[in-house]
């Protein structure tokens, strides 16, 4: 399955409008992520936990008989202007409990269907893109078909290094340039430094 998500042009077809069944297929937890913009408040960057979700449309088929997929950012919180506390609860019909407020598992919707709001914009580059527009609960008794790209979930607070080496280039850039993923790769070195296999070492032996 490809995750890549980069400005296209040439024969790049975008995901077609309109309303679509899809299936989550991939939860690709990014990290704290450092903005290039600073607070205009405060003058420091800007930092937010992110999360890649993405769908398979499988009643939309491309050129090469693969279904589309598409995908959405989010800032990974449930807070109550939260744009993934928004679409999850129109997703699944129901406001969250007080309990799942105060920890919901993303892996909960991985292999879950909805039905997806699919619009169509200009990128910076003149070429055509596609976005997710709103997240939507299936109707009942809607037939859902099995999903033939392979399913994928990354937990950086789980660090699963087998997953992390199988995603795409792009993924394991953005993870490894995460404020989790720099203090990997930092212990990681230091475990390699000090004549280890390169297994992160125990916090206590971090130096600052």
């Amino acid at each position: 399955m490809s995750l890549t998500v980069k400005e296209s042009g040439g024969t790049f077809v975008p995901c077609p409008a309109g309303s679509h069944l899809g299936i989550c297929v991939g939860i690709i937890d990014l990290g704290t992520q450092v903005s290039p913009f600073n607070d205009e408040l405060t003058g420091e960057p800007k930092m937010n936990k992110q999360v890649f979700i993405q769908w398979e449309l499988p009643n939309e088929l491309m050129a090469n008989d693969e279904p589309f997929t598409i995908g959405r950012f989010y800032t990974a919180s449930l807070s109550e202007k939260a744009n993934l506390r928004k679409d999850l609860q129109a997703w699944r019909g129901r406001e969250f409990t007080a309990e799942e407020l105060d920890g919901f598992s993303l892996k909960n919707i991985l292999g879950k269907a909805c039905l997806l709001s699919v619009i169509h914009y200009t990128k910076k580059n003149g070429s055509a893109g596609a976005k997710v527009g709103s997240v939507m609960q299936l109707t009942k008794g809607t037939d859902i078909p099995k999903p033939r790209n392979k399913m994928v979930a990354f937990d950086i607070e789980a660090w699963d290094q087998e997953v992390y080496l199988n995603l795409d280039e792009y993924w394991r850039e953005s993870i490894a340039n995460s404020v989790e993923g720099k203090a990997r790769m930092l212990k990681v070195a230091l475990t390699k430094a000090n004549g280890g296999s390169g297994s992160p070492i125990a916090d206590d032996d971090i130096p600052f």
